[in-house]
C-alpha cells in the first residue's frame, strides 16, 4: 500500500509502544523507514520489543523507559533524543498515554461515566423525590383531594426539572377559591420551601456523585429528557460529561505534542 522507504530520514517518537497497539505503529513505521523510538514506563518489557522490531524488521529502535507524567522524565528523554540526531519529525501517543488513546483515557471515560450516572442518580433523582415527598405530605396535611396522585405528577415534574410549583400552586389557589385561606397560607408557606429546596439539596448530592459543574449537569438532563425521554435523564449529562472531559484532555495532549517535536536544540548544536 505504502512504497518503500516512505519515512526515511523521519525520527518519530510512540509513546506506549512496548506493547499492543503501539507496539504494532512503531513496526509500520520501521518498516516504512523511520527511525523509531518508544517509550514507557516499563523498561525491560520496551528493549525486549526494540530487539525484536530489529530482527524483524532491521532498521533503528531506541527505547526510553520514562513515565509521561512525569515532567522532568520526558524533559529528559527529549533533550537525549535531540543529542542522538537532532530534533523529531513526529510523535504518535500510543494507546498508553493517557490522552487521546482508547487505554488509560477510555478507562477514565468509564470512570467518569460512572460517576456522572451517581451524581444525576443522587442530584436529580433523590432531589425530586424529596421535593415530591414533602409537597405530597403539604398537599395531605392542608386536605387537597388526590394527594398521592398529585405527589406522582410532582415527581414526575421534578424529574424534568420544572419542579412542584405548578401543582402546589394549582391547589393554593384551590384552598383560596374554596375559602380555605388559612390552609392556603399554610400551604403557599409550604411551597415556597418545596421549591426552594432544591438550590441547596442538588448541589450537595451531586458533589457527592461526581465533581461535576452544575450548569453542565442540568443541560444534560433537559438536553436528554427532551432527546431521548426518560432515559436522557442519565444519557444526556454522561454524553457532555466526557465529551467535555475528552475534549479538556485532548487540547492538553495537544499541547505535550508541541512540546515534545518544537523543542528548541540544545545549546552548542
Amino acid at each position: 500500500m505504502f512504497r518503500d522507504g516512505l519515512l526515511k530520514g523521519k525520527r518519530i517518537l510512540v509513546t506506549g509502544g512496548g506493547t499492543g497497539l503501539g507496539r504494532e505503529m512503531a513496526a509500520k513505521y520501521l518498516e516504512l523507514g523511520a527511525e523509531v523510538f518508544i517509550c514507557g514506563r516499563r523498561k525491560e518489557v520496551l528493549e525486549t520489543t526494540a530487539a525484536e522490531l530489529r530482527a524483524r524488521h532491521g532498521g533503528s529502535v531506541k527505547c526510553h523507559g520514562v513515565d509521561i507524567r512525569d515532567a522532568q522524565g520526558v524533559d529528559a528523554m527529549v533533550q537525549a533524543i535531540w543529542d542522538d540526531g537532532g530534533p523529531l519529525t513526529g510523535h504518535v501517543p500510543g494507546p498508553a498515554a493517557g490522552g487521546r488513546g482508547p487505554g488509560a483515557g477510555g478507562e477514565s471515560a468509564v470512570r467518569l461515566a460512572g460517576q456522572t450516572i451517581r451524581g444525576v442518580a443522587l442530584g436529580v433523582v433523590v432531589t425530586a423525590l424529596a421535593q415530591a415527598v414533602w409537597g405530597g405530605v403539604g398537599l395531605a396535611i392542608a386536605g387537597v383531594p388526590y394527594a398521592p396522585v398529585l405527589t406522582a405528577v410532582m415527581l414526575l415534574l421534578c424529574i424534568a426539572q420544572i419542579g412542584v410549583i405548578p401543582v402546589l400552586g394549582s391547589a393554593v389557589a384551590w384552598l383560596y377559591w374554596t375559602g380555605d385561606s388559612t390552609w392556603g397560607t399554610v400551604l403557599l408557606v409550604w411551597t415556597i420551601l418545596a421549591a426552594t429546596m432544591d438550590n441547596f439539596l442538588r448541589p450537595i448530592l451531586i458533589k457527592k456523585g461526581a465533581n461535576l459543574p452544575l450548569l453542565l449537569v442540568f443541560a444534560g438532563v433537559v438536553g436528554g429528557l427532551l432527546a431521548f425521554g426518560l432515559i436522557g435523564i442519565f444519557v444526556g449529562p454522561v454524553i457532555l460529561a466526557v465529551a467535555d472531559t475528552l475534549l479538556a484532555a485532548w487540547i492538553d495532549g495537544a499541547g505535550a505534542d508541541e512540546q515534545a517535536t518544537d523543542r528548541p536544540p540544545p545549546a552548542g548544536d
